[in-house]
């Protein structure tokens, strides 16, 4: 059994890149313009486009650990904006506003890629698109609903549909069956961007504190950020620190924690090549609660899973970041999924929380009465969106109502979830039910009816997960 570890990504990128000390812990009292807590992609990139939008700006960016430690250096690396979501974002805020969102996503898929380029930094970026297979019968009608909504929506191109010969040729697991390819999509090692941009705010002037933890921020006509060590004044506060914030009152109506776990294999290059996987293409299953895979530069494979426990209130911080039941599950899934690698080690294996909004799409407001901004809810899918959401902010930030502010994420609300602790218990019950659901549909049996009724629970209890107009 795999022990708790290191996420695998953070550990190599800082043994590749360069030799960078910890930025000193905030101590004592100071000021600044903009105070952004958290710094990870969203508050990172908030970072940067304050300074290019005004380049006076006195931004400091508070982060607890390293930069890296958190969410932006454990996730997936899939780098990719709405077209694979356009069936929930239709659902959840119309058609229209569900397209506006895609686009703003392709605008950040160029962004993200023109960064790297023009500081020259080796992200290990892919634009070979993302593969989501089928692994049972099941799964298929999520792959037409996929192509039926582009279709629907205008953009046909977003979605190719791929026979089952088609999905061999680009990776030969005997567990695929057809698939569908997003285009408009690649990888990256998440914590080489993440350590690219704390590279990019110090270039750019950006006060960055590592080792600094925020025990209190304090709402007034000059907003007071508390640390263990010390205070800063600001006018303006950016709170970008996902997961925390489910327990925050602006997160508690509609947010939830799942968490998610990652393994990886040892290097294996020409086993790679054997499945003839050597594209670069991402690659999903189409369960609800997917399965995720992709290469990394150096022969390895990078497996994940977002079937960990729910947390109660938050989450126990322990259970969410290495759950011994998930971690086995989903290294037998990694087997099931790529029989032929049966004998591969495993070397790595790794979790965290997930800040999951009711209809799985981010939120960016400002507290009423305050100049205190937020962001949450990227869902899991925040490589890309962190990007759109870091415009969003700086536009708060600067009082600027611009295209960013009129996305629809600003423009309402996610749908309210049940308070704890039914939030929990009947998130539980959803999730197993869900998961017997799915592993009945991969053995080609008929699932328990108790599973069919606790999967259908939401409905019943008329809780909306989409809807947010």
């Amino acid at each position: 059994m795999l022990n708790p570890s290191f996420p695998w990504w953070l550990e190599e990128a800082l043994s590749s890149g360069p030799d960078e000390a910890p930025a000193p812990p905030c101590i004592g009292r100071s000021e600044a313009d903009v105070v952004i807590v958290g710094g990870g992609y969203s508050g990172l990139w908030t970072a940067l486009a304050l300074r290019e939008r005004n380049p006076d700006l006195d931004v400091a960016v508070l982060e607890r650990d390293i930069v890296g430690a958190g969410p932006s250096g454990r996730n997936g690396g899939f780098l990719h904006g709405y077209w694979e979501q356009l069936p929930g974002l239709v659902e959840a805020f119309g058609k229209s506003a569900a397209l506006e969102l895609a686009y703003a996503g392709s605008a950040a898929q160029q962004a993200v890629v023109e960064f790297t380029k023009t500081r020259d930094e080796d992200i290990w970026a892919t634009q070979a698109g993302i593969m989501m297979v089928a692994t049972s019968q099941a799964q298929e009608a999520a792959l037409d609903r996929a192509i039926d909504n582009a279709a629907r929506l205008g953009v046909p191109d977003q979605v190719e549909a791929l026979t089952h010969d088609d999905v061999a040729a680009r990776c030969a697991s005997s567990a695929f069956g057809r698939g569908v390819l997003f285009r408009e999509a690649g990888t990256v090692q998440p914590a080489r961007l993440a350590r690219a941009l704390r590279r990019a705010v110090v270039d750019a002037g950006v006060r960055l504190h590592e080792g600094t933890r925020v025990i209190d921020v304090v709402e007034g006509s000059s907003n007071r950020i508390v640390t263990e060590l010390g205070e800063i004044r600001c006018r303006e506060v950016v709170l970008a620190t996902n997961s925390a914030l489910t327990t925050d009152p602006v997160g508690r109506r509609s947010m939830v924690n799942l968490s998610s776990y990652m393994c990886v294999t040892e290097p294996i290059p020409d086993r790679l090549a054997e499945l003839g996987w050597t594209g670069g293409e991402g690659i999903r299953d189409a369960r609800m609660f997917l399965h995720y895979f992709r290469a990394t530069h150096d022969g390895r494979i990078a497996f994940g899973a977002g079937s960990g426990p729910i947390g109660f209130r938050g989450g126990n911080a322990d259970k969410m970041s290495y759950d011994q039941a998930t971690v086995a599950r989903m290294c037998n899934d990694f087997r099931e999924l790529f029989p032929a690698l049966r004998d591969v080690e495993l070397t790595h294996a790794w979790g965290g929380p997930i800040d999951m909004a009711s209809d799985h799409a981010p939120i960016v407001h400002t507290k009423p009465g305050t100049r205190i901004h937020y962001a949450m809810g990227l869902s899991g899918h925040g490589v890309n969106p962190s990007w759109i959401v870091g415009q969003v902010l700086a536009s708060l930030a600067t009082g600027r109502s611009d295209e960013w502010t009129s996305l629809p994420l600003c423009r309402a609300s996610a749908p309210p979830l049940p308070p704890e602790p039914l939030r929990y218990l009947g998130g539980r019950a959803v999730r197993t039910a869900i998961m017997r659901i799915e592993s009945s549909a991969d053995s080609g049996t008929r699932p328990p009816l108790w599973a069919r009724i606790g999967a259908d629970l939401p409905r019943k209890l008329g809780v909306r997960v989409g809807t947010r107009r």
